[in-house]
């Protein structure tokens, strides 16, 4: 079946990729990882947050995208351009595990551990050296672009505080 090409500017796509994360920022902020409903949508996101930098890296690398949600193949696409790309390939293959299949399983729960993974592996690919060049550049160019920048493993770190110690003030 033949892809049309993603027709959106690479703005866009980290535009939509800095909506997700700041998503999945809110929820750790309100769940940690406590909840594994929760945890769905945040390793959802992580996985479409991704799909979204390396679109927009090819897009602002001149390079043909297609409306596709396969990171492997989205990496290796980066990879060809640019073989520093190897450095993320283990956290693309972790997340690529979480995307559409995840929407429509009923039965789907994702305990604690694979989803700080699954952040963990967005994370370091959210300040991978490519990507982050080119968020930060359109932060210092475009004062419509996000200006929020998160480190994920902090909030999941404070949430996690906040909870032993409401669950020691219980005691």
């Amino acid at each position: 079946m033949a892809r049309g090409k993603v027709m959106a500017s690479y703005k866009d796509m980290f535009i939509v990729g800095e909506r997700d994360v700041a998503f999945i920022a809110k929820q750790l902020n309100n769940f940690g990882l406590k909840d594994k409903i929760v945890n769905i949508k945040i390793v959802e996101n992580s996985n479409l947050a991704v799909e979204k930098f390396l679109k927009g890296y090819l897009l602002n690398n001149n390079i043909e995208v297609f409306k596709i949600h396969e990171l492997d193949v989205l990496h290796l696409d980066a990879f060809k351009h640019n073989n520093t790309f190897e450095k993320i390939k283990s956290d693309c293959d972790l997340l690529d595990k979480y995307g559409a299949g995840v929407k429509y399983d009923p039965t789907l729960e994702i305990e604690e551990l694979k989803a700080e993974k699954a952040v963990k592996s967005l994370e370091n690919i959210y300040n991978f050296p490519e990507i982050k060049k080119i968020r930060d550049d359109l932060r210092n160019s475009d004062i419509n672009y996000p200006q929020e920048e998160y480190n994920l493993t902090d909030i999941i770190n404070n949430y996690n505080n906040k909870y032993k110690t409401t669950e020691q003030l219980k005691k």
